[in-house]
């Protein structure tokens, strides 16, 4: 046995008492063990299903919704490349005295 394999033995020993035992869940007998709350069981993930089915529908109409705002936003960096063109049209004469204000070497 290896190391590991006594401490974990050890701590097996140890903390044996601390935890209750797990519940076994009461059997009538029905082969395979279990299938006596089969039903009960497929039921429960039926409505979990429909939970499921239903946030999923909920989760697409906020996707559509996102996508449409997202279609119709103006991309801002056109926008800023449109608006610095405006300017520098405007205030072209401005611009070119300015630049030409400096002397040539």
């Amino acid at each position: 046995m290896s190391e590991f394999e006594k401490k974990v033995v050890q701590l097996r020993d140890r903390t044996s008492g601390l935890l209750p035992p797990p519940p076994n869940p009461p059997y009538d007998g029905g082969e395979p063990p279990g299938f006596e709350m089969l039903e009960k069981r497929v039921e429960n993930l039926e409505k979990d299903m429909r939970e499921v089915k239903s946030d999923l529908t909920d989760i697409k109409v906020t996707l559509a919704t996102i996508s449409a705002k997202l279609d119709s936003k103006v991309d801002y960096k056109w926008l800023t490349i449109y608006v610095l063109g405006i300017v520098a049209v405007v205030l072209r004469h401005e611009i070119m005295a300015f630049l030409t204000s400096f002397p040539t070497p």
